[in-house]
């Protein structure tokens, strides 16, 4: 999961944390078929804290509508 989110970061797409989650969730149910328990409501802020040394949230700024 924390190289699929360095991926496709980089490649210029970061996923918001509701993405990040869903992905989480979509790993546990492959794995654990339809009993799996989803993750829970700040799980992708802590899990984003606990790999600070490769994960890193930030704001994006729009564009100036002059450079568009």
């Amino acid at each position: 999961l924390i190289s699929y989110a360095v991926n496709i970061a980089q490649r210029g797409f970061p996923l918001t944390p509701c993405q990040l989650a869903e992905l989480a969730n979509e790993i546990l149910k492959a794995c654990d078929g339809d009993n799996f328990e989803l993750v829970g409501r700040n799980w992708a802020s802590c899990f984003v804290e606990k790999h600070s040394n490769r994960l890193k949230t930030y704001w994006s700024h729009p564009l100036d509508h002059s450079q568009a």
